[in-house]
């Protein structure tokens, strides 16, 4: 058993000096003239011999004969019960050892062997407890036959237990693991130059978006330095002069009817026309654009019928004030003041139309959002950029490279410059 197992490790040699471009075929080497498959056999074949005698004392069991007449009918009953239990279950055990180890010849791979093997342990464990009953009931019965058996099942247990072991602490498992540690470096480095290239595919997106910016930009300076820009831009600086003009018209009537605002307020309530005179409170440049002279004339004049006959209560000082702005208010400044409102929308709306004629200032828009659909482009690929170097700068072959040397090292080989 011994020299079975002793056969796993390879014959201790002078410290033995390699080139990392030599190492995986010398590893190949010695996996070859080290072949697991032969001990794994030697093993199996092991493994049949005691399975084999194991059947033999089940035989031996099953036609054993009670020594004491004398036992119950009832007590015999349950004997023959886990006699039979535990024949078959050790039967079955032992044939589905030799099953998986006969799937398991022709594989080369120990780190595959031993998962095989640990499978073997933990259905040893199932048997164990499913037999542990049985088992104690025919100590009672026969004692000799059953211990004998049990001594089998051990010695596989001792022999499975003894083989996993000592081929994890084997050359072959060793020049495995290390075959298997070579191919992770490989991956990581095939890793690494996929992000590599990844970055350099994003890298040129990032420049041809970049060109394209440049390139819309251009598209929006030629535009603005077209004579027909030039025409557009002089549009759109009248538009501004006449709305400015519009708000200041707003802000002096707005002024102008400010001082009203108390007085006006009475007098709706009053007033047969509420709503027009709701619009000269909230809205004073409407009500002048909009309602007409004459109506907004008898309003002023009927507030300022109230107002001197006292119906609408004002302190005199606010009175006085209200009466004065009031008869500044007459028909001729509503008139003047609604032609400037008149002349300035008319000419607010020709401008605009006039200007919406013009399809330059939406190229311009399209062209601004299509640069800005572009910089967040740009700004999701320089991210990307930032995680794939992220990525890169995380593989690393130290930590593999380190187990290599450990175990090269228990294996007297050393790596040495190329």
């Amino acid at each position: 058993m011994i020299k079975f197992l002793a056969r796993l490790f390879g014959a201790k040699e002078e410290l033995k000096q390699l080139k990392k471009s030599e190492l995986e075929s010398y590893i190949k080497k010695q996996l070859d003239n080290n072949n697991i498959n032969s001990l794994l056999k030697e093993f199996s074949g092991r493994i049949d011999e005691i399975s084999e005698t194991i059947k033999e004392r089940c035989d031996e069991l099953e036609k054993a004969e009670l020594q004491n007449k004398n036992i119950p009918p009832r007590a015999i009953t349950i004997m023959e019960g886990n006699r039979n239990a535990y024949i078959h279950k050790t039967m079955h055990f032992t044939g589905k050892i030799r099953e998986i180890l006969s799937e398991i010849q022709t594989l080369a791979d120990s780190d595959i062997i031993i998962d095989n093997i640990s499978k073997i342990s933990e259905m040893l464990d199932e048997y164990n407890k499913t037999t542990q009953k049985p088992y104690y009931i025919l100590q009672e019965f026969f004692a000799n036959e059953s211990h004998k058996v049990a001594l089998g099942i051990k010695e596989i247990s001792d022999l499975i237990q003894q083989f996993r072991e000592n081929l994890k602490q084997s050359d072959a498992h060793k020049f495995q693991e290390i075959l298997s540690l070579l191919n992770k470096i490989r991956n990581r480095e095939q890793r690494r130059k996929e992000l590599e290239n990844q970055k350099k595919e994003l890298e040129k997106n990032l420049n041809e978006e970049e060109k394209n910016i440049l390139i819309l930009k251009h598209e929006i300076k030629k535009i603005k330095e077209s004579s027909e820009f030039n025409e557009l831009a002089k549009l759109n600086d009248k538009l501004k002069i006449e709305k400015d003009k519009q708000n200041r018209l707003s802000d002096e009537i707005y002024y102008k009817l400010a001082p009203l605002s108390r007085a006006l307020r009475k007098y709706a309530k009053i007033s047969f026309d509420e709503k027009s005179v709701e619009i000269i409170i909230f809205d004073p440049f409407k009500a002048m654009a909009e309602i007409e002279t004459a109506k907004l004339n008898e309003i002023f004049l009927r507030l300022t019928k109230n107002i001197k006959e006292r119906k609408i209560g004002l302190k005199d000082n606010v009175q006085k004030k209200n009466l004065l702005i009031l008869n500044e208010l007459n028909p001729g400044f509503l008139r003047d003041m609604q032609t400037k409102i008149k002349i300035q929308m008319e000419n607010i709306k020709n401008l605009s139309i006039e200007i919406g004629k013009n399809t330059l200032w939406s190229k311009i828009e399209e062209l601004n959002k299509e640069i800005e659909k572009k910089q967040q482009h740009l700004s999701n690929i320089s991210r990307e950029i930032l995680n794939t170097e992220h990525e890169i700068s995380k593989i690393t072959t130290d930590d593999v490279d380190k187990k290599i040397i450990d175990i090269l090292k228990s294996l007297n080989i050393e790596l040495v410059e190329e």
